[in-house]
């Protein structure tokens, strides 16, 4: 029977190890706690799956714009903000979507938990090469997380057609003071802030912020005057509420979405050629959510215990 090979020990990995326990993890690089932007799911089913309670809670979002609070989305906004996050104006952000709805919070610790649960099975350090797939496709079935480029040099794929756009973030957490407890996300479209969105999940503020600028021109900010202004947004003060508990770099921060027919084209070789089946949002490379990680497993799964013929029919289907 083949052994099921895990590519990637970020939390997709890492879920989609909850369903499949009989396979070991492959991570490239070492164990950190990497994962650090905002972590929300539309539904529980993340939580039934790794069995870890998720806190449900109701979610008030707006836009922040020069010094204005905005309950709506218009195209000015969604441009501005998808110009910042991506570097070109295209696709449906997350800015369009700000009505007051239920979601459900995964611990802070979420990752970490995930990783002490299945420290058995992680192998750290451990690339995946063109030889090492080819020489065990017929053995192996690996199922990737990983970023789609990565995967694709690993079995010596190329597709210069495909514009793998990606933006690098910061993640930066603060503390807040004793005794807050809210659940808001502020967008900051205006292209002269670092800063794209931000959150308050309990007494946690996450702020997401530009890594690199990704336009022809240079930001307009001090560091100072830019926390005032989201500070001032959340009706807090700069000075006295924020206690900063870390940073954190996201390399694939934001991603555009490749056409849908050049992902399938992709995907379908990978399958059909090495064996590999690809989960989550980087191995497709679209812009889903995590919660859309259990469906894309009980898709690999039957992928991967159909036919030849049954797996023609899934792929189409998918």
């Amino acid at each position: 029977m083949a052994k099921t090979i895990i590519v990637g020990a970020g939390l997709a990995g890492l879920i989609t190890a909850c369903k499949i326990q009989d396979a070991d993890i492959y991570e490239a690089g070492k164990r950190q706690e990497n994962h650090k932007a905002l972590l929300r799911f539309r539904d529980d089913s993340v939580s039934r799956l790794t069995g870890i309670p998720f806190r449900e809670v109701r979610v008030r979002k707006g836009i922040y714009w020069e010094g204005r609070h905005y309950a709506e989305c218009n195209p000015m906004f969604a441009n501005s903000y998808a110009r910042k996050v991506t570097g070109r104006i295209a696709g449906d952000r997350s800015i369009w979507s700000l009505d007051t709805a239920p979601r459900y919070i995964a611990p802070e610790d979420f990752y970490e938990r995930l990783t002490d649960r299945h420290a058995d099975r992680i192998k750290w350090g451990a690339k995946m090469h063109a030889d090492s797939i080819i020489r065990n496709q017929n053995e192996h079935k690996f199922v990737s997380t990983a970023p789609l480029p990565a995967i694709m040099k690993a079995c010596g794929l190329t597709a210069p057609a495909c514009d793998f756009s990606a933006s690098p973030i910061e993640v930066r957490r603060f503390r807040l003071p004793p005794g807050t407890d809210v659940f808001q996300t502020i967008y900051f479209p205006e292209l002269d802030l670092r800063t794209f969105r931000a959150s308050i999940t309990g007494d946690l503020l996450i702020v997401e912020q530009m890594k690199e600028c990704p336009f022809t021109f240079g930001w307009k900010y001090p560091e100072i005057p830019e926390f005032d202004k989201i500070c001032a947004a959340f009706g807090l003060d700069a000075y006295t509420d924020l206690e900063e508990i870390e940073r954190v770099d996201q390399k694939y921060g934001k991603i555009v979405d490749i056409p849908r027919q050049q992902r399938e084209a992709i995907l379908y070789e990978l399958t059909r050629d090495f064996n590999v089946f690809s989960i989550g949002r980087f191995a497709t490379w679209r812009n889903i959510l995590l919660d859309d990680v259990v469906k894309d497993i009980d898709i690999v799964q039957r992928l991967m215990e159909s036919s030849t013929y049954g797996r023609e029919l899934v792929l189409a289907s998918r």
